[in-house]
């Protein structure tokens, strides 16, 4: 547990060499926001950005390229511009570099149609599958969480991500799989 917090730390540290961005900046992050503080972080490492707008919209859903691009910043992958597996992610698309990298490490998969659909919003489920892989979370514990069945494409993700203390779910008793998360709840997360 304490190795894993140590590495992330220590990961986020190493690219903190990058040009410091106050997420105060953010006409719409105020600093009484839920999220304030991690986004001020991943911001600040260049992990997350905001829109031209100064926005940074905590509250719109995170799509699969969004979080193909944070995860490998935050792995300081490859993220040239390039071809990619996917026939609806051209070159040309500003995150085609990233999600190619995360691809390639095995951190998220395409489709059986040959799509890896970008654009898509990211459940809560898979979210969690995704930052297990990225980090290499490996301990886990039971879900016991009454909207996680075992069978469950999610389960063994969500019990690694428990183990690690990096959720605890609803108040409820509910981790909300295949809610869609949002870009403040997915900056909590990486954080």
């Amino acid at each position: 547990m304490k190795k894993v917090f140590i590495c992330l730390l220590s990961l986020f540290l190493v690219l903190g060499a990058f040009t410091n961005v106050q997420a105060a900046s953010f006409k719409d992050v105020p600093a009484t926001s839920t999220f304030y503080k991690e986004i001020n972080y991943l911001t600040s490492k260049k992990i997350i950005s905001g829109y031209a707008d100064g926005t940074f919209k905590p509250n719109d859903a995170v799509t699969r390229g969004q979080a193909a691009i944070m995860i490998s910043r935050a792995l300081g992958l490859n993220g040239t511009q390039r071809t990619t597996n996917f026939k609806d992610v051209s070159k040309s698309n500003a995150a085609s570099g990233y999600i190619q990298s995360a691809v390639d490490k095995g951190i998220i998969q395409g489709f059986s149609d040959g799509t890896f659909r970008p654009n898509q919003k990211v459940t809560r489920g898979q979210m969690a599958i995704f930052l297990v892989r990225a980090f290499n979370l490996t301990k886990t514990t039971t879900v016991t969480f009454k909207d996680v069945s075992k069978s469950s494409a999610a389960y063994p993700y969500i019990g690694k991500l428990l183990a690690a203390k990096i959720t605890s779910g609803y108040s409820d008793n509910t981790f909300k799989p295949d809610q869609a998360v949002t870009r403040g709840q997915f900056s909590a997360f990486m954080a």
